[in-house]
């Protein structure tokens, strides 16, 4: 293969990358008007909960650790976060929000103590 043959192909490859790129982020609105999901984390009695917002719209308040039996709330608020952010990194990618026990394990989510 010629040098001109392999730049051509690297080319047309970087090009097909960012034409991918751009059309699975359009949606017809300059980003900056789109809202953002985002989390605030918030006190709950013994522990902490989270919310998760689209710009200033409440999406999910979530006062207890999901998929645990019982009102445990999450024991810190980094606790919390990480698992805020978990949800909003499914929610991004258009799958479900729902959790399951696996996934806080995974997070290392003190999930027993309390």
């Amino acid at each position: 293969m010629g040098n001109k043959t392999f730049i051509g192909i690297l080319a047309l490859g970087l090009f097909s990358a960012l034409w991918c790129h751009y059309l699975s982020n359009f949606t017809g609105e300059p980003e900056t008007s789109r809202p953002k999901l985002h989390c605030s984390i918030y006190p709950v009695n013994d522990g902490y909960g989270y919310m998760i917002l689209n710009g200033d719209q409440p999406l999910i308040k979530q006062d207890f650790i999901p998929v645990v039996a019982g009102k445990k709330t999450f024991p810190s608020a980094k606790d919390a976060r990480l698992v805020a952010d978990l949800v909003m990194d499914k929610m991004r990618k258009g799958a479900s929000p729902v959790l399951v026990l696996q996934e806080l394990h995974d997070l290392n989510i003190p999930i027993l103590e309390k």
